[in-house]
């Protein structure tokens, strides 16, 4: 499935639901507490339809969450807030401490037509991805921004050259194992001392991709065991799939499964 066949896909099912109009997504947020504000999902008794409505915005906000840190239905829910015209603000009010003086400020807010606005925002990130893709196939050796031409997979060679012949040239060997050709300087390889533990503990770790069909490029790189700059080269050589642009991108499974062979068996 591409990236943009996803949306679409999640587009179809989150206007299923726009049978319940009445589902909306209520914010509170509270002044200067340094946080993104609590959502509840509400205005339906149907709980298996409110279920299903914050399954499918999980998925959603999954695939929009970079770092993988954060919850997926408050990433949805974030982005609705910034991108629909659904959302709207409300009443602020006032908290009143126990002694009588002024606590804290909440501002308030809502996403009304909740499945109806989810739809809309799905056929706009569809469009986005769409056109990466385009640009993709137009621009073969775009890198994630789409707007630089990719270093070249010898940091020696000048673009469209020849690779010298003791040059050090960018492969799927990792990082930690690949060594430069005497009298070369391979920039893109950092010592092994440098990687991050968890990285190198997840170098081969299949549990980052169960059950998905695209991983963001820092996933890419710890389940690689490499640095970013070596899958930016792998998915300009073309040996990687990669869709979307900028924080959207998303490395293909499978194609990671294919470039690192040597580590599918590994756990």
């Amino acid at each position: 499935m591409s990236y943009s066949s996803f949306w679409r896909d999640l587009e179809v099912q989150f206007r299923a639901l726009d049978q319940i109009r009445e589902l909306r997504a209520d914010w509170d947020y509270k002044a200067k507490s340094g946080g993104r504000g609590d959502w509840r999902v509400t205005g339906t008794s149907n709980t298996a339809l409110r279920l299903h409505f914050e399954r499918l915005a999980r998925l959603a906000g999954g695939a929009l969450d970079e770092t993988g840190n954060q919850d997926s239905l408050q990433v949805w829910l974030d982005t609705l807030k910034d991108r629909s015209p659904n959302f709207e603000y409300g009443a602020q009010c006032e908290e009143q401490n126990e002694d009588g003086t002024r606590g804290p400020c909440h501002i308030r807010g809502r996403i009304n037509r909740l499945a109806e606005a989810s739809a809309n925002l799905c056929i706009e990130l569809e469009i986005e991805a769409i056109e990466a893709e385009r640009r993709r196939t137009l621009q073969p050796e775009a890198v994630a921004d789409g707007s630089r031409p990719a270093q070249p997979l010898n940091p020696h060679a000048t673009p469209g050259s020849a690779t010298p012949a003791n040059s050090t040239q960018t492969d799927n060997t990792p990082a930690q194992v690949r060594k430069p050709v005497k009298g070369t300087a391979d920039s893109s390889v950092a010592p092994t001392a440098e990687k991050p533990a968890r990285e190198a503990h997840d170098k081969g770790n299949l549990e980052l991709l169960r059950g998905k069909e695209f991983v963001t490029v820092r996933t890419a790189c710890r389940f690689g065991g490499v640095k970013q700059r070596a899958i930016q080269a792998a998915i300009s050589k073309g040996s990687l799939e990669a869709i979307g642009t900028h924080q959207n991108r998303r490395i293909s499974v499978a194609s990671l499964l294919k470039y690192f062979p040597s580590e599918n068996s590994g756990r």
